[in-house]
């Protein structure tokens, strides 16, 4: 029996990741939490920083998307569901993040420093998987992620309100990736990836989850304290 209706099948799990996002929204407690203008334009960030990179791992190669499971409607290259599942994802993830942050006030004694070369090591790794166009870019992502959050933020990754967060969102993580990768809705191009997978789930998507979510988190803090300090 199928789970979902072919070429809705991407639709599907993107509509099921929203679900959380909508009920926070009518939930008065968790509504409340939410900087919507500080969420819209982190998500538009990150998004924008995501499908640059996919309009190109499109072109050359590095994955595609399985015709029986996406409607044939498309923006550049890419479907309509991909491009969604860059707004859904963070608006249904976020509130996570608010909550741990309010509740949790544990910090890590991590110097600056030690993100700084975790992420200069992660982002110079890369030239190890040069052949491989997924491996390459997700460390690149990662490492600029981390880079930049040292400098713009490194309260953020010394909170164990944050960390908790990343550990959160693998579990929708794993629900998710392994529908999207054992379809498959995602087809990955020969030679992308090194080849290490959980069940169906390339070693890399968990890379590529970690950085999105250090971005989505960043931008989010980052520009929540500009409303705060503009008073709106």
């Amino acid at each position: 029996m199928e789970i979902f209706l072919k070429h809705l099948a991407y639709e599907e799990i993107d509509l099921m990741i929203l679900l959380p996002g909508v009920v926070f929204t009518i939930i008065p407690w968790t509504r409340r939490l939410r900087s919507y203008g500080a969420i819209l334009s982190a998500i538009g960030l990150t998004a924008l920083l995501y499908l640059i990179w996919d309009f190109i791992a499109v072109k050359i190669g590095t994955w595609s998307f399985n015709p029986e499971y996406v409607l044939p409607i498309r923006v550049i290259d890419l479907p309509i569901e991909e491009i969604e599942f860059f707004f859904v994802v963070p608006f249904s993830s976020l509130v996570f993040y608010e909550i741990y942050d309010l509740k949790v006030k544990t910090k890590l004694h991590i110097k600056r420093g030690v993100f700084t070369l975790l992420g200069g090591s992660i982002a110079l790794s890369s030239i190890l998987f040069f052949t491989h166009s997924y491996t390459f870019v997700v460390l690149i992502y990662l490492g600029l992620a981390i880079l930049l959050s040292s400098f713009l933020d490194p309260d953020m990754l010394r909170s164990l309100s944050f960390w908790l967060f990343i550990v959160t969102t693998y579990v929708p993580f794993l629900v998710f990736d392994y529908f999207l990768t054992s379809l498959p809705v995602v087809i990955y191009g020969k030679g992308a990836i090194i080849g290490i997978r959980v069940t169906t789930i390339p070693i890399e998507d968990f890379l590529y989850s970690l950085s999105m979510f250090i971005y989505y988190a960043l931008f989010y803090r980052v520009l929540s304290r500009s409303v705060i300090r503009s008073g709106r």
